[in-house]
């Protein structure tokens, strides 16, 4: 494991007050980015959805950055994570680079939140690691077949962006136009993050366009009775958060999920849709802050 910052971290994990990128090695030697940030002395880590990066997650109020070293992922093949020489993008391969990253932190106990795609791989690791996992957030997870044309339109807004942008400021004023409802200023944080300088000029998404393979794991209905069962044997508290405009997770299916987990909680996040964090940034967190940080939970 190396890290790319001026000092040096401790065997396990050292909590610091500054963000720092820490860069592991996977199984199969793609370099994996993980973002580090938070003062506390419990662990946190964020697994970011399809396409997207984690800064995705937004900026953490600082109750949460004062109880928690927090720890944004960045999946195989997305952000500052390297791509896959041989394009396999399938979830077990996203499960065993957070194996890795928990061995490789020496990490005794954390808890893991993680948000559509990314909660899939959050929910297989806390069944991986049931010892481990104190607590587990899903964010917009569903364990339903999704429809061919819900998942033929995300397919179709992920081709999209692959063009060259003059400035990071241009590809956020596309991806407003594909996100209508999201806090301006929270896309406009993730914009500039998810694009990088190309050579010849302008900026291109850091993201590998052979993702788009994965849709093929994603229409897999193998997986979702994989998620079913997952669930059905999950050992430690969860919290299923959804967007109230939410196209991908409907009332009733979050309920599914719920039934499935003894003691499980739910909250819906109003005004937000599958994007919870970039659309209701401070309702996301209002919603979340108080599971992990053992408060009262109060619907946003």
């Amino acid at each position: 494991m190396a890290v790319r910052e001026d000092r040096a971290l401790s065997p396990g994990l050292t909590p610091a007050p500054l963000s720092r990128q820490l860069s592991v090695d996977a199984a199969d030697g793609c370099n994996i980015n993980v973002t580090q940030f938070g003062r506390g002395q419990d662990v946190l880590i964020l697994v970011h959805g399809f396409g997207e990066n984690g800064y995705s997650w937004g900026e953490l109020p600082p109750d949460l950055t004062s109880a928690y070293c927090v720890l944004a992922v960045d999946l195989r093949g997305h952000g500052d994570s390297q791509w896959d020489p041989a394009a396999q993008y399938r979830r077990d391969l996203f499960v065993s680079d957070l194996t890795r990253l928990v061995d490789q932190l020496q990490l005794d106990s954390f808890c893991v939140a993680g948000h559509s795609l990314g909660a899939s791989i959050a929910l297989r690791l806390a069944t991986l690691r049931p010892r481990q996992v104190r607590k587990l957030v899903l964010v917009e997870f569903n364990i339903e077949v999704i429809a061919d044309e819900v998942l033929d339109f995300i397919l179709a807004q992920f081709t999209a962006q692959f063009r060259v942008y003059d400035s990071p400021d241009e590809y956020h004023a596309f991806l407003e136009t594909q996100r209508p409802a999201a806090d301006r200023v929270a896309l406009l944080r993730y914009a500039r993050h998810a694009v990088r300088r190309r050579q010849g000029g302008g900026y291109e998404v850091k993201c590998d366009p052979e993702l788009r393979r994965l849709t093929c794991d994603l229409r897999d209905a193998r997986e979702s009775g994989r998620d079913r069962y997952a669930l059905s044997g999950l050992g430690c508290p969860l919290l299923l958060v959804r967007g109230s405009g939410s196209a991908i997770l409907t009332k009733a299916g979050a309920q599914q999920i719920v039934n499935l987990v003894p003691g499980a909680r739910q909250v819906a996040v109003a005004g937000a849709g599958h994007s919870v964090m970039l659309d209701r940034p401070r309702e996301f967190t209002d919603a979340v802050a108080p599971f992990l940080l053992d408060r009262p939970i109060r619907q946003p």
